[in-house]
């Protein structure tokens, strides 16, 4: 990715995204992103990842996941909580997001977040698959990798308990 960066004229990805990184071992897209607006090539990382990381642009590296059952059986083995991260912002119809969650509970899953600090009020509200259910899935009010920097103002609760 720094190499394809570089090729264009941007200098020092590599460098700059590992500032962003907690651990060198393990960056991201995101770090690139977060460095590519710190230097003004965009103007937040939506634009970054539209202009630069995308499939066709000139940042995009090729990568594979894991499947979801891989995965799920991955953090339940570790001794973690799989949940599934932000799903307002995929833009899933009903249909999409009802197999995406019938999938996850089936392999294991745990919960789902619902909010996080760089959520908007509208990536918060309840889907219709969630309120089609009184018991899937179960909500995570609130995780993070990172700890949150500030709560949204329109936020409820400044800590949301588990649901």
């Amino acid at each position: 990715m720094a190499a394809s960066l570089e090729r264009i004229g941007i200098h020092g990805a590599l460098r700059g995204a590992l500032k962003y990184a907690g651990n060198h071992e393990l960056i991201s897209r995101t770090h690139f992103a977060r460095f590519l607006v710190e230097v003004g090539a965009c103007k937040d990382t939506n634009e970054v990842f539209r202009k630069y990381l995308t499939e066709g642009k000139p940042g995009f590296v090729e990568h594979r996941w894991a499947s979801l059952k891989d995965a799920v059986t991955w953090i339940r083995q570790a001794g973690g909580v799989a949940v599934i991260a932000h799903p307002a912002r995929y833009g899933f119809s009903a249909n999409e997001e009802f197999a995406l969650f019938s999938e996850f509970k089936l392999h294991g899953g745990q919960g789902v977040e619902v909010v996080t600090g760089s959520h908007t009020l509208p990536n918060t509200r309840p889907t219709p698959t969630w309120r089609a259910s009184s018991n899937w899935p179960p909500r995570v009010a609130a995780t993070s990798i990172a700890p949150m920097r500030a709560t949204p103002s329109w936020a409820p609760y400044p800590i949301c308990p588990a649901i």
